[in-house]
């Protein structure tokens, strides 16, 4: 696994609290990490190549939920590239790093109220 994704699983655990008996996500791909916590999950995979029209090498799903419901999702796809899911309302994200996807979802699900 790659050393960045390993030191971000640990920062995912810290960030959202999960406890101890989290598991690991069914990532497929090349350098896939990920986790799933209480009410959340994170998936991370590194690509051999950009997922259009993304410009960086990541696949990625950070999920928060409450209730059984979506609060607070950041996700990326073919065609449609980087967004957020905010209580029922999509939006469009600019991904810089892979830090700054983690803190702005880390943002987004302390003040998803």
């Amino acid at each position: 696994m790659d050393c960045l994704l390993a030191v971000l699983l640990h920062l995912c655990n810290t960030l959202l609290k999960c406890n101890t008996n989290a598991r690991r996500a069914n990532c497929k791909g090349q350098g896939g990490a990920g986790r799933r916590l209480g009410g959340g999950e994170i998936v991370i995979w590194r690509l051999p190549q950009p997922l259009r029209p993304c410009t960086h090498f990541y696949k990625y799903r950070l999920y928060f939920g409450a209730d059984g419901h979506c609060r607070v999702r950041y996700d990326n796809e073919r065609g449609k590239g980087d967004h957020r899911h905010l209580n029922g309302t999509e939006e469009s994200y600019s991904f810089v790093s892979l830090t700054q996807l983690l803190d702005d979802f880390q943002r987004d699900v302390e003040t998803w109220s």
